[in-house]
């Protein structure tokens, strides 16, 4: 395991002792723990996990990047199969590539029930998302979230519920795709096939990813979403999953142009991205060029 970043959150590898929790209302969790009953806590940079009933997202302790603490937050939705020493490191990786705090919403969905919105015992990542877009909605405040591989579903469920629910509330409908807009959604390799109108997207796809291909925006028959962008490139890595558990060659094939690893080393500014916006036509494609060339 990557014991010297592992150790900057008190996880030094999977026999070490638990983090420590910067707030008391933190949990602590083996590398092998069971996660089904955390769906949809926060995941702190601190590498503990927070129930979202007990505590603000503002106050959990975020990882954060170079610049430090910030008022901002980039809400992290994990892709399948999470693991409860793995998650904080990805959350501390990704913090640090935008240089944003960044918390993480536990996505507890495995392959088996990716298909299905996760309504697992304990807190669903779906529910807790959907408060969170709720709240800023209300505030009038801007929200950047980002879904990884299965983690996409999860983020669009969210705003399904989320679009519809504020309609409800607000029967507006000239000006609800333009509050909806202060939702900013990224995607990576993202595992979905509908994102409603309004929000403000930009959906990451290797053009060497098979589940992009297959399963996420570069399929013909997914709706990326009104005016989303969908920042376009080809590159391999290692896959960091191989740290934490044992892949079979396909896997590790698969992963290296669908991991984490590899999404997290292209990406760019959400703003930067979307300006690239058609707004008034379905999308746009935007090629990168990769950053571990």
């Amino acid at each position: 395991m990557r014991a010297t970043a592992m150790a900057g959150l008190g996880l030094t590898t999977a026999t070490a002792a638990l983090a420590d929790c910067s707030d008391a209302r933190g949990i602590s969790l083996p590398e092998s723990a069971e996660l089904s009953s955390y769906s949809g806590y926060y995941v702190g940079g601190d590498g503990c996990f927070y129930d979202p009933h007990s505590i603000d997202v503002m106050t959990v302790p975020p990882a954060v990047g170079a610049s430090g603490m910030r008022d901002e937050r980039l809400i992290f939705v994990n892709g399948a199969n999470p693991k409860a020493g793995r998650e904080p490191y990805f959350l501390k990786l990704l913090a640090e590539a935008r240089d944003i705090p960044t918390v993480g919403v536990l996505n507890t969905q495995t392959d088996e029930n990716l298909s299905s919105p996760p309504t697992i015992k304990g807190v669903s990542a779906v529910k807790t998302l959907e408060s969170l877009m709720l709240q800023a909605l209300e505030t009038g405040s801007d929200l950047l979230v980002r879904g990884g591989s299965g983690g996409a579903s999860v983020v669009s469920v969210a705003l399904v519920r989320t679009k519809m629910r504020w309609a409800a509330r607000h029967p507006r409908p000239r000006k609800l795709d333009d509050t909806l807009r202060q939702l900013k959604v990224e995607t990576f390799g993202g595992v979905g096939f509908f994102y409603p109108d309004g929000p403000s997207y930009v959906h990451y796809a290797n053009l060497k990813d098979p589940n992009a291909q297959r399963l996420g925006v570069l399929n013909p028959l997914v709706k990326p979403g009104q005016g989303a962008v969908i920042a376009l490139f080809q590159d391999t890595l290692a896959p960091l999953e191989a740290d934490y558990e044992v892949l079979t060659p396909e896997n590790e094939i698969i992963l290296s142009h669908h991991g984490f690893g590899v999404y997290n080393a292209n990406q760019r500014d959400f703003d930067r991205l979307y300006r690239f916006s058609p707004k008034i036509l379905p999308y746009r494609f935007v090629p990168l060029i990769s950053k571990s060339s």
